[in-house]
C-alpha cells in the first residue's frame, strides 16, 4: 500500500509533463521525480535493512504515507510555479526518514548498524534542511 502512494505521485507528474513537453518542464519533472525517488528509495532501504515493526514505526510510516499523498497533490502545481507546499512536504518526509534512522541509533548497539543508521540519518536531515530552506527561497519558473 505504501508504494502505491508513490505510484499516484508519479502518475500525477506524468500527467503534468504530458501537458507541455518543453525543456523547462522536463527539467522540473526530473527535479520533482528525483525528490520523490530519494524519499521512496530511502524508505525502501530502511525497511529492507532494519526490521522495525512497532507501533511508533507504523505511525511514522502512516505519517510518511500521508506526506507522500499530499506531495502527489502538490507535485503538478510545481509546473505552475507553486513550489512552497511541495518543498515543505518533501522536507517533512525527509525529516520523518531521519527520525526513523535516529530510532535505529537509539535501539541498536551494533557499531556497523549504528554507523549505517547515522549516515542515512545525517543525509536525510541535511536534505530536509535544504528543502525547508527551499520552501522560503524557491522562485517560480519563468
Amino acid at each position: 500500500l505504501f508504494d502505491l502512494t508513490f505510484v499516484v505521485a508519479f502518475v500525477q507528474l506524468g500527467r503534468a509533463l504530458a501537458l507541455d513537453l518543453s525543456v523547462l518542464r522536463v527539467a522540473a519533472f526530473v527535479g520533482v521525480f528525483a525528490a520523490l525517488w530519494f524519499i521512496w528509495s530511502g524508505f525502501t532501504v530502511f525497511t529492507n535493512r532494519f526490521r522495525v515493526d512497532d507501533f511508533v514505526h507504523r505511525l511514522m510510516t502512516f505519517a510518511l504515507m500521508g506526506a507522500v499523498g499530499a506531495i502527489a497533490l502538490a507535485a503538478p502545481r510545481v509546473f505552475q510555479g507553486e513550489t512552497k507546499v511541495f518543498s515543505a512536504l518533501v522536507a517533512v518526509s525527509l525529516a520523518l526518514l531521519a527520525l526513523m534512522n535516529f530510532r535505529v541509533l537509539v535501539q541498536v548497539q551494533e557499531p556497523d548498524v549504528r554507523g549505517y543508521g547515522r549516515y542515512w540519518m545525517s543525509l536525510d536531515l541535511a536534505s530536509a534542511g535544504v528543502w525547508a530552506v527551499a520552501t522560503y527561497t524557491a522562485a517560480p519558473p519563468p
